[in-house]
């Protein structure tokens, strides 16, 4: 279904502007004024410590009824489920009931990775290549899944390793490599830990304990039915927004499938915002494993990567380091930052258009909330 655009719909649904002594007021509209420039269809929120000091919602949820966004609108948030993964694995750890330092072998002894830990997959740096998207894994990749039920899932992704084993990328803390699949099989180490489904273990251990109301893994749904949700489309060349819906083709049944772990979550600005609080505070994980989650991994050259344990570490304005994370699925882009204590600044960025602005308006966002501090 294709959509024609013909202006940019910008409409500020609700603001939320506390008076908080260390932010400056006129940042407000300084954002208002450049996420309207630029034509930012979603919502924004920004805190200061515990204060929501800048919240809008812009544009529309559903361009085909037209229904505007509101800020209290549900999206697709991406590898900003990554977080959600790391502190469930985080807190297994803190019970004793697994190590960082264990091989991924103790949990699949039918792959040949004796090297590879939990550590090194968390960071990124494990040599595990995402199985999707490596070109000389492509054919038997679309082989396999060619004869699987769609959406493909965790299960099939092992199933297909553990059949193919194909060498990895390099050895384990060699090199940062960024893996969608370490985090599909750290879900499933914490099933198989726990004893219980993932997303059970999110709403007893994450969700629920921290008030998280709108937060769900969309592929462990019965009912996928959300109030108030966003539909995801992507930008065209010509300027024209396209549904963002994956086609199945005969050699794909099912192009992405629906693997959770590094993706799936759906999520809201003040969830993730109460999520990042809850961690800055001590509420979930204690505080010298948030020290931890904090710490670039460092490489066997002695280099530093730039992610820690679960979270990215990226160059911010003034020089300053900001913790955060990024996520990309058909039609949603987010951004969420991680205070690294209850003062600190939280920004939240949803968005159901996908184009290549996205990461300016980031940068143009993190500037302005950081200016002058």
């Amino acid at each position: 279904m294709m959509v024609r655009i013909g202006f940019v719909v910008s409409l500020t649904t609700a603001v939320l502007c506390l008076p908080v002594a260390a932010w400056d007021g006129d940042k407000n509209l300084r954002l208002d004024e450049e996420l309207t420039a630029r034509g930012f269809n979603g919502v924004v929120l920004v805190a200061e410590g515990e204060r929501v000091v800048f919240k809008e919602a812009f544009g529309l949820e559903n361009f085909e009824n037209e229904e505007l966004a509101d800020v209290g609108t549900a999206y697709e948030v991406g590898s900003v489920s990554k977080p959600f993964t790391a502190t469930a694995i985080l807190l297994l750890e803190e019970r004793g009931e697994l190590r960082l330092s264990d091989p991924l072998t103790k949990y699949f002894p039918k792959l040949p990775y004796t090297e590879v830990t939990l550590e090194r997959m968390l960071s990124h740096t494990s040599g595990l290549y995402d199985v999707c998207c490596q070109p000389e894994l492509r054919p038997s990749f679309d082989a396999f899944y060619g004869k699987s039920d769609p959406p493909y899932s965790n299960h099939d992704y092992l199933a297909f390793i553990e059949k193919e084993t194909p060498t990895l990328l390099a050895t384990p803390g060699e090199m940062y490599r960024y893996s969608n699949l370490a985090y599909v099989l750290l879900a499933l180490i914490v099933e198989q830990v726990s004893g219980v489904e993932f997303d059970a273990f999110l709403e007893e251990h994450i969700f629920d304990p921290v008030g998280l109301e709108r937060t769900y893994v969309l592929s462990k749904m019965d009912d996928k039915t959300i109030e108030n949700v966003a539909l995801g489309y992507r930008r065209e060349a010509t300027g024209e927004l396209v549904l963002d819906v994956p086609v199945p083709t005969a050699q794909r049944r099912s192009v992405f499938g629906s693997s959770y772990g590094d993706d799936e979550v759906v999520s809201t600005v003040d969830d993730l915002f109460k999520f990042g609080q809850a961690l800055a505070k001590g509420e979930l994980l204690e505080r010298d494993t948030l020290e931890r989650v904090r710490d670039p991994a460092r490489l066997t050259n002695g280099e530093l990567g730039p992610y820690g344990l679960g979270f990215r570490l990226d160059d911010g304005p003034s020089g300053r380091t900001i913790v955060l994370h990024t996520g990309s699925t058909d039609g949603f882009l987010a951004t969420a930052t991680f205070p690294t204590d209850v003062n600190d600044i939280t920004v939240v960025l949803l968005t159901n258009v996908v184009d290549d602005g996205f990461a300016e308006l980031r940068k143009a966002v993190f500037d302005i909330v950081w200016s002058g501090t």
